[in-house]
């Protein structure tokens, strides 16, 4: 095969069409199916478990519906949402502000290398992450360490069956 290589406009237009149309996660329907959910739906068996006052890590937090409703269940305590992409973290600010939550963050963050101290929160939440990983046991470990000792790490995978 010859010819030249895209320039840097085509390398860019080429993610974005892979990003809306293809990668898990970030096509059209997929974003909208994913602001449907909530942590009554998806985190119904944590709630329990949550206090106010305690700290949160929410890791894939998507756009932040989830998030959002930890958040108002752990308050006056703080919630960090991590994701990888830029404009997912977006969208949970946006949603965290429709919704007048305060006590949550966004950040852009790679779950192999949390920009966190060791034992920084009480709980360590992912949903629906582990099966999109090369390495979800790294990223467990990860999460371990982030993890105040004797605490919670709580881990959902969505499961279809067919």
């Amino acid at each position: 095969m010859t010819g030249k290589l895209p320039n840097e406009e085509q390398r860019e237009h080429y993610r974005e069409d892979y990003r809306e149309h293809y990668s898990p996660g970030y096509g059209t329907e997929l974003i909208r199916s994913y602001q449907r959910r909530s942590v009554t739906k998806e985190a119904s068996f944590l709630i329990s478990h949550l206090k106010p006052g305690m700290s949160l890590l929410d890791c894939g937090c998507g756009p932040g519906t989830i998030t959002a409703g930890l958040a108002n269940l752990i308050a006056p305590g703080q919630v960090t949402g991590i994701d990888k992409e830029a404009g997912q973290i977006d969208r949970a600010y946006a949603y965290a502000r429709d919704q007048d939550v305060i006590n949550v963050c966004f950040q852009e963050a790679d779950i192999y290398q949390l920009p966190f101290a060791d034992e920084s929160f009480d709980v360590v939440f992912m949903h629906a992450l582990l099966q999109h990983l090369q390495n979800p046991l790294k990223a467990l470990k990860e999460a371990n360490r982030v993890l105040k000792p004797g605490e919670s790490s709580v881990y959902g995978m969505m499961i279809r069956a067919v």
